[in-house]
């Protein structure tokens, strides 16, 4: 989940965002943790998620790794790259496109959001705010969704980004262990009064501060590219022809069926 932000974000209910960069590999590797029939059911479980995405009413943009995710060692690699692979063939079929990362995904989902290519991050990791999102998503209860500012955020902390960065890797992010002792809350209060990391490392005693430096890194100067997203009308012949491979052929077409509805659902809405 990344740094636990959760104290300080304020989640609201929300229209649907057109264009929606997800972060691909926080929803597969949770089916993958979860599920107890395999990778092929994780991607297929996956393939249903950015189907129901779709019928709220957001165009989905399946962002994912450019590297080994950094979870994969919970699986075999094998796993994760099957499941990812019939994923992104699945998507590509039904018109939908699929970003890789040049390196974590979810940085560059949330570089997508900051530059506006796409309007909002669908993720239940808050690392996504501090790679610079300014609005994440995720879905509320019922058929809605609900978001969190990264104003938000910096209002309820009383930092700027830079700052949010320096507390988040204080009390430990995905990428490093933070300070013993040292939850979000206090990190937060310690950045606030001394200004930074480092003077917090200072003022804890922390010696041994290269992995903090190396984690902040990771967030200030990520390693993403731009992109320009299109979608395309679904390969119906093809998509239902794939899915059998993975489904029933009752599930297949009425997974095709609720795709098409979907997507026509969408257009009207365009018209008007």
């Amino acid at each position: 989940m990344g740094a636990d932000l959760s104290p300080f974000a304020t989640w609201r209910l929300m229209d649907a965002p057109s264009k929606l960069a997800v972060d691909g590999m926080n929803i597969l590797v949770g089916q993958l943790r979860f599920s107890k029939w395999g990778w092929r059911v994780a991607a297929t479980n996956t393939l249903y998620k950015i189907l129901g995405l779709l019928e709220l009413g957001a165009l989905p943009v399946f962002v994912y790794d450019g590297k080994p995710h950094r979870k994969a060692k919970e699986w075999s690699r094998g796993e994760l790259e099957s499941a990812l692979s019939v994923v992104v063939e699945g998507l590509r079929l039904m018109g939908l496109p699929c970003v890789q990362a040049p390196g974590e995904g979810e940085a560059q989902a949330a570089y997508m959001a900051a530059t506006g290519a796409v309007d909002a991050v669908y993720t239940r990791d808050y690392d996504a705010f501090l790679f610079g999102s300014p609005l994440v998503v995720r879905e509320a209860v019922g058929e809605a969704f609900e978001g969190c500012t990264l104003r938000c955020i910096l209002e309820a902390t009383g930092l700027n980004l830079w700052q949010l960065i320096d507390a988040a890797v204080l009390s430990g992010t995905d990428f490093n262990t933070g300070v013993k002792g040292v939850g979000m809350r206090r990190a937060v209060k310690l950045v606030r009064e001394l200004g930074s990391l480092e003077a917090a490392l200072d003022f804890l005693g922390v010696k041994e501060r290269e992995k903090f430096l190396e984690a902040r890194m990771v967030f200030v100067e990520p390693d993403v590219a731009d992109v320009k997203v299109f979608f395309s009308a679904p390969q119906t012949v093809k998509l239902r022809k794939f899915l059998s491979e993975h489904l029933s052929e009752a599930h297949a077409e009425n997974f095709v069926r609720r795709l098409l509805a979907s997507r026509l659902r969408q257009a009207r809405l365009v018209e008007e």
